[in-house]
């Protein structure tokens, strides 16, 4: 089964998560994750999938790698998506996906050796660039 999170909060620190079934976390309408030092890998479709509007994503410090899809895939608008200081590499899709429409922030982090592209889709990843997709840190 695949961790949904449906009108609620998942807050996680020092976890490991992965899903043989599908998603690390599938996030649903006016979901709220925060995770924390985790490691979402080795998961059957993406490491977070955002399925459903007006969700709130807040990972820092994360590792997200070794998704059979992307490491972050998100289909719908989202009230809010940051992203700071995580390493987001190995997803055998994009490191990060957004569909048109979708707006996320990037603060600091690694996204390198993804094997389709380290960014994809048509959404807008404010303040990352791609002179950085090569493993440098900001």
């Amino acid at each position: 089964e695949e961790n949904s999170v449906r009108e609620g909060t998942l807050q996680c620190r020092a976890c490991y998560i992965t899903s043989k079934r599908g998603c690390g976390i599938l996030c649903l309408q006016r979901a709220r994750v925060v995770l924390r030092d985790c490691e979402i890998s080795r998961c059957m479709r993406s490491g977070i999938g955002v399925n459903g509007k007006g969700t709130d994503i807040d990972l820092e410090d994360c590792i997200v790698s070794q998704n059979n899809f992307s490491g972050i895939g998100v289909n719908h608008k989202a009230r809010s998506i940051r992203l700071k200081g995580n390493r987001i590499v190995d997803n055998s899709y994009n490191g990060i996906w957004l569909n048109a429409g979708v707006i996320a922030t990037w603060l600091s982090g690694d996204i390198s050796g993804n094997r389709m592209s380290d960014t994809g889709g048509a959404g807008t990843l404010h303040g990352f660039s791609s002179a950085l997709s090569d493993g440098q840190r900001l």
